[in-house]
């Protein structure tokens, strides 16, 4: 039924501990048809449903994170939260991901066929798309600028698990 992540709410009593995510992934399969339904209806409300979504996981998880003084390992000082059953296999941690990536398919799926309906490309996603394609030094910037950004984020969790001593240098 694809309700493992949920039922039961802890990790410690699943059968098969890895399907969380394949849950995860198909609850959130089965409400992407009405919010595609409300943007062909109109874009504007179907970029603010899944935006409105996208938001609501943020809230969610930084209420729980402050709520229960999560840490980066996922513990918490108040010892009676796991951050694994609350928050990591839970489909509102994971739905803001997946609807900003549904974001960008819609506004690429919109550029790509802007030929075909004019109206598509009178937002600044078009124009993004337009500079992007005609510049290689702007894809090269925004590229060496990806990196950048995902190495803030893994060089400094690589130093501090080297200084809690699970990675070996």
């Amino acid at each position: 039924m694809f309700i493992n992540n949920l039922i039961p709410f802890t990790r410690k009593s699943e059968c098969i501990g890895w399907l969380w995510y394949l849950a995860n992934d198909f609850q959130f399969f089965l409400m992407t048809p009405p919010i595609i339904y409300a943007y062909c209806k109109n874009r504007k409300v179907g970029y603010l449903v899944a935006a409105l979504l996208v938001v609501i996981s943020m809230v969610v998880n930084g209420a729980l994170t402050l709520a229960f003084n999560v840490s980066v390992l996922w513990g918490s000082a108040d010892m009676g939260f796991n951050g694994n059953d609350s928050m990591v296999t839970k489909p509102w941690s994971r739905m803001g991901v997946y609807f900003v990536g549904g974001m960008l398919g819609l506004s690429f799926f919109e550029y790509t066929n802007r030929r075909n309906n004019p109206a598509f490309c009178s937002n600044t996603v078009c124009l993004v798309y337009d500079k992007i394609q005609e510049s290689r030094l702007i894809s090269i910037l925004l590229f060496i600028g990806g990196i950048a950004l995902t190495s803030l984020y893994i060089v400094p969790l690589g130093l501090f698990l080297a200084d809690c001593g699970q990675v070996s240098n």
